[in-house]
Order: C-alpha cells, then sequence, then structure tokens
C-alpha cells in the first residue's frame, strides 16, 4: 500500500513526466550512493522523485523567507511610528515617484 507521501509524488510524477524542460548534473559515486539511500529511506521509489520532492521543499522554504518579514513588537512600534510622524517629500523624491510612475512602476 502506497503512503500519503508516495501518492502525492506520483501525483507529481505524472505532471513532472509531461514536463517538456530538463536538467542533467553529474555526480560522484559516493554522492549517489548516499542520495540513493536517502531516497529509500524517505519512502520514495526513484531518484528523480526524491530529488524534485527536496528541490520543491527548498524553493518554496527559500521564497517564502524572502517574501515575508517578520518584526518584533518594538521593531513593528518603531516603524508604525515612523509612518505615522514622516515628514512631507521633499521635491527630489516626489520627482523621483512621478518618474517611476510614468515609466510604469
Amino acid at each position: 500500500m502506497a503512503t500519503a507521501k508516495q501518492k502525492q509524488i506520483s501525483k507529481k510524477s505524472n505532471v513532472a513526466s509531461t514536463a517538456s524542460e530538463r536538467y542533467e548534473i553529474r555526480i560522484s559515486s559516493e554522492r549517489r550512493v548516499q542520495w540513493e539511500r536517502a531516497k529509500v529511506i524517505s519512502g520514495f521509489s526513484t531518484l528523480k522523485d526524491y530529488l524534485t520532492h527536496l528541490a520543491d521543499q527548498d524553493a518554496e522554504r527559500v521564497i517564502k523567507k524572502h517574501e515575508k518579514m517578520t518584526l518584533t513588537n518594538d521593531i513593528f512600534d518603531q516603524f508604525v511610528n515612523a509612518c505615522e510622524n514622516a515628514s512631507k517629500p521633499n521635491s527630489a523624491l516626489l520627482a523621483a515617484a512621478n518618474s517611476a510612475k510614468e515609466q510604469g512602476f
């Protein structure tokens, strides 16, 4: 009986099998043996599924880390205070904002 992880990977494998992109790497035989052991221990049937799973997980982690910012209460309070007490923008900042807007930013 397939585990939930294997079912999830087999669904992803179907998507990957119709993919048009290809990526090849050369690795040492020692690394290949290590990866194969980890694949079996993790319950994956193919090295491709195992490596795809790892890459997907890491990509999600890296993207989330760079898209989200967590602030301490003190820093958040300082940020809110700076926003609420900001001085009016000077002419150089207004010109830069207008230029960016005209360029589609």
